[in-house]
């Protein structure tokens, strides 16, 4: 006879399998079926429960879409209080993420998300030194760039300008790894988990969903061909590490790590434009008129650069366990 979870021949007789120590229904006891990724025994009150279980899952992923429009709101309303009490409306918009986030994650009883852990930690430096590496490039070509042209000149107070933008860096990453890794990606695994290819496409919608939202839709020239193919490359770059990131997450459970490699990203690139020479911060990812086309030129060189990470995300996905409903859906 074979194993019903996972696969093996068995002697008839055997009670347990050798191999993953599942208990064996014999005949008389209840055939056992695996239904969503759930050993169960094949009872009518049994099928209910799966029916059950499987309108659940689809209430998660709703639920997790509300929390999403839940970050959104709480992140308007500290947006709302820091303009009547006369504070920086970049910074409540931020804190108000953070808590929206947090709350919403916490909410949907999947606080382990948020738990930091050694191997977390381990997983993401091994798997993710590359991610650094190509963030530390493009912070030392924008060094050289400044130093090449006359224009580099530390900006007054910009030892406070580096903490600030460390500090937002976090902020960032906790908030929009907390919407596109914790939430949406929990909610598409709840109903999409039960198979290896069902997590990977879960993965990817969330990171094209991530990738999109990098780009000001409303405001985008869509009559002009290089502001379209500078908002194509976005997607692109930012869906790929996005990719990578959502694999870490099914790896560890924890969105600490993705959170880790974000901020750090982040960090690294507004280092020397924004920390040490005081620029504005920016967010509009589409030039116009002489910078379209290095803009270009830059996505599609980090999009290349990005491919060991596609080969790492994969790997990490192939390795994760059947089912993988995530955080959000109740262990049994």
């Amino acid at each position: 006879m074979q194993c019903g979870e996972c696969g093996r021949i068995i002697p008839d007789a055997a009670r347990f399998c050798p191999q993953c120590g599942a208990k064996i229904a014999h005949e008389g006891e209840g055939a056992s079926q695996n239904v969503g990724g759930l050993q169960v025994p094949g009872t009518t009150g049994d099928k209910r429960k799966i029916q059950r279980r499987q309108r659940s899952n689809k209430a998660t992923f709703f639920l997790c879409l509300l929390g999403i429009a839940v970050v959104f709101v709480v992140e308007v309303i500290a947006v709302v209080v820091g303009m009547l009490a006369g504070l920086d409306l970049t910074t409540c918009g931020y804190v108000g993420s953070v808590v929206g986030t947090v709350a919403a994650i916490a909410a949907m009883h999947g606080a382990s998300l948020l738990v930091p852990s050694a191997n977390t930690m381990r997983v993401t430096l091994r798997t993710g030194w590359w991610a650094i590496a190509v963030s530390a490039l493009l912070m030392c070509f924008d060094l050289a760039s400044s130093l090449a042209t006359g224009s580099f000149a530390l900006a007054d107070g910009w030892p406070l300008n580096v903490m600030g933008i460390a500090l937002m860096c976090l902020a960032i990453g906790i908030s929009e790894e907390g919407m596109f890794r914790g939430l949406l990606l929990g909610g598409l695994l709840s109903i999409l988990g039960k198979t290896k290819r069902g997590v990977t496409r879960a993965v990817v919608i969330s990171s094209v969903a991530f990738g999109l939202a990098h780009i000001d839709w409303i405001g985008l020239d869509y009559a002009d061909p290089l502001s379209l193919l500078q908002a194509l490359l976005k997607v692109i770059q930012t869906g790929v590490y996005g990719y990578y990131l959502g694999a870490v997450v099914v790896a560890t459970g924890s969105i600490v790590g993705s959170v880790f490699l974000h901020a750090l990203d982040n960090f690294l690139l507004m280092f020397v434009s924004i920390g040490l020479l005081g620029s504005p911060l920016s967010t509009d990812y589409v030039s116009t008129e002489a910078d379209a086309v290095p803009t270009i030129v830059l996505y599609a060189i980090v999009i290349v650069l990005y491919v060991p990470l596609v080969v790492q995300g994969r790997k990490l996905l192939r390795q994760a366990p059947e089912p993988c409903l995530g955080a959000f859906v109740r262990k049994d």
